[in-house]
């Protein structure tokens, strides 16, 4: 899975790349949480816009989005999160 910076936040991100983008899952998964009509991919674009980067591809924004809408911890490679890595 990669992600790329879209607009720096006053010249950087403040932390790698790949913990920005498990913040965004996070989000979108706390956010799918507390309602499941929310539709998964759109709403982790803009967390993952909000915090300046998007994903290369189209297909990780799936793969991540069904993850998260399976009730699984999605977990960014090289994140300190641990389950289920999608990479």
């Amino acid at each position: 899975m990669r992600f790329e910076v879209v607009r720096d936040i006053d010249g950087e991100l403040g932390a790698p790349i790949e913990e920005v983008a498990q913040d965004a899952v996070d989000a979108t998964a706390g956010l799918y949480t507390s309602d499941a009509s929310l539709d998964v991919e759109e709403q982790l674009r803009i967390q993952l816009h909000a915090r300046g980067i998007a994903a290369v591809d189209e297909a990780s924004i799936s793969e991540l989005a069904h993850g998260i809408r399976s009730g699984h911890h999605v977990s960014i490679a090289g994140s300190d999160g641990p389950d289920v890595p999608l990479a």
